[in-house]
């Protein structure tokens, strides 16, 4: 996980899973559209190898399309930062 936060200690920047993939970018919906800066697991922005290759999405997914939802609301957070 250092080696994906350039070996800082210092994870304030951090928006990526322990693998260095950024759960967001890691969903099927335009996945191949978005695009990847850097191409390597990192601490923000690695959208995964593949949609859905993160065990956190594939759970999300799942989630989703076990329920019959009518609307969701979704919080995105950046360190100390609660969007």
């Amino acid at each position: 996980m250092l080696a994906y936060n350039g070996n800082s200690k210092n994870f304030a920047r951090y928006k990526a899973n322990i693998c260095g993939v950024d759960l967001n970018r890691n969903y099927n919906v335009v996945w191949k559209q978005t695009s990847t800066t850097p191409r390597a697991r990192s601490y923000q922005f690695y959208k995964g190898p593949n949609a859905v290759s993160e065990p956190e999405t594939k759970a999300m997914v799942k989630f989703v399309k076990a329920h019959n939802f009518k609307t969701y609301i979704a919080y995105h957070s950046s360190g100390e930062i609660l969007y």
